[in-house]
């Protein structure tokens, strides 16, 4: 009986342990289970909480894209009152073109009035040269009148004379004294007689000499008034062309203004279109990169073996990418070397002694494989290159994005003066 109660015992007692074992069992794939629920509730929400920062840079976008649009009207409608503004301009200048026509025709007219009261002027002129003719032919005729009378002077001399011969033939006696009187009175005679002459050729070259005179005065005069009418059209003719050509070079510096305004315009717009593309675009990337990093390693504890491998996929993706500014250079999509879990990193914490840390678990990782480490380290080297990094930094159009990223490439790289020990790790590990 007891050796029956201690095997029934004994039973139950194998029965009990086994049933313990299956609730055990049973308690760890419940806890597994509610785990993995736990993960998968995590991952969900997280991606919930994705779709509401897409839903939210949708709505960023919608705003952006509406505030363009009214940017948009108010562009076109200054553009409808700057035409209607050169509209007016353009008649003020038609105006003023019109007016400077009639001031043109005015000064034509002004110039006709001129020409006639110089043709009047010149009509006196004459007239005035006619009286000094006419004073000039009185003259002669008085020259003339008083030759005639010298000339019966002459014949009232010679009938003397010839009285006086005959008182000679009367009185011979006195011979001898009318002979050197009438030599007297002949002389005197001649002398008046050759006065007279040189008289009158004396009127006649004074006439002579006024004619000329007249005709070189009046040939001046119509020179004179030739030039003077030559500088008037001259100068009007040089008004006319400057006023033309200064209203035509403020057309042409208000049309050089509206082309620049209209070229800053479209760069303007052209910033905005590229600025609100880079963003959708960043934000679709850091996206994808995030919904990656949670199916690739959301699950599981993290380790520095995985680091390495999340580190090693990464540089693969990196390399294959082409970076633009349709697909530009994020922070999720470059391998940081780093052992700190992609969820809690944050770009502006990464250090040298964080890198330090990664090349030191790298190198323990591989410590069996030291040609793959060298050559992991030669291709770190490459990828980080400031030199290469130049060209990708320019798709990341946000100026404190594009600052925080080339800081941290210098940190990995090792390329910052300032810091004298950085510089002896880096190239301690490059070399070791």
């Amino acid at each position: 009986m007891e050796e029956e109660s201690l095997k029934g015992a004994e039973a139950q007692r194998d029965t009990l342990r086994l049933l313990v074992e299956f609730l055990e069992q049973q308690f760890t794939i419940a806890k597994s289970r509610g785990m993995e629920a736990d993960k998968e509730k995590k991952f969900l929400q997280n991606l919930l909480k994705v779709e509401e920062e897409r839903l939210k840079a949708a709505k960023v976008a919608l705003r952006f894209l509406v505030e363009v649009l009214k940017q948009q009207f108010t562009i076109a409608d200054s553009a409808r009152m700057e035409a209607e503004v050169e509209k007016q301009s353009f008649q003020d200048l038609l105006r003023r073109v019109d007016e400077r026509r009639k001031e043109v025709e005015e000064s034509l007219r002004q110039a006709k009035v001129m020409a006639e009261s110089w043709r009047r002027e010149a009509d006196e002129d004459k007239k005035l040269l006619q009286d000094l003719l006419k004073a000039g032919e009185e003259s002669l005729r008085q020259a003339k009148a008083e030759r005639d009378t010298l000339r019966v002077e002459v014949e009232a001399l010679e009938r003397q004379f010839a009285m006086a011969e005959s008182r000679r033939k009367i009185v011979e006696l006195e011979a001898d004294r009318p002979l050197w009187e009438e030599a007297r009175r002949k002389r005197e005679t001649q002398e008046t007689q050759e006065k007279a002459r040189a008289e009158e050729l004396r009127i006649q070259a004074e006439v002579a000499e006024c004619r000329r005179k007249m005709r070189e005065f009046m040939a001046q005069e119509a020179e004179r008034k030739r030039d003077a009418e030559a500088t008037h059209r001259k100068d009007l003719r040089r008004a006319a062309e400057e006023q033309a050509k200064k209203e035509l070079e403020e057309a042409e510096q208000k049309l050089r203004e509206k082309e620049e305004h209209e070229r800053k315009e479209r760069a303007r717009l052209e910033t905005l279109r590229r600025e609100k593309n880079w963003k959708l675009t960043t934000e679709r990337e850091r996206a994808r990169c995030r919904l990656r990093d949670r199916k690739l390693w959301g699950f599981g504890p993290w380790t520095n073996s995985r680091a390495l491998q999340r580190f090693k996929s990464q540089m693969e993706e990196f390399d294959k990418v082409k970076f633009s500014e349709a697909q530009p250079l994020t922070i999720e999509v470059v391998p940081w070397p780093m052992l700190a879990e992609p969820f809690d990193f944050e770009v502006g914490r990464l250090n040298w002694s964080m890198v330090e840390a990664f090349y030191t678990s790298t190198k323990l990782e591989m410590v069996s494989t030291p040609a793959e480490y060298n050559g992991l380290l030669e291709k770190t080297h490459r990828m980080f290159h400031p030199d290469k990094w130049k060209c990708l930094l320019n798709t990341v159009l946000d100026e404190a994005q594009r600052k925080s990223l080339e800081t941290a490439v210098n940190v990995v790289s090792g390329d910052n003066p300032v810091m004298e020990k950085v510089e002896g790790i880096r190239l301690r590990f490059w070399h070791e």
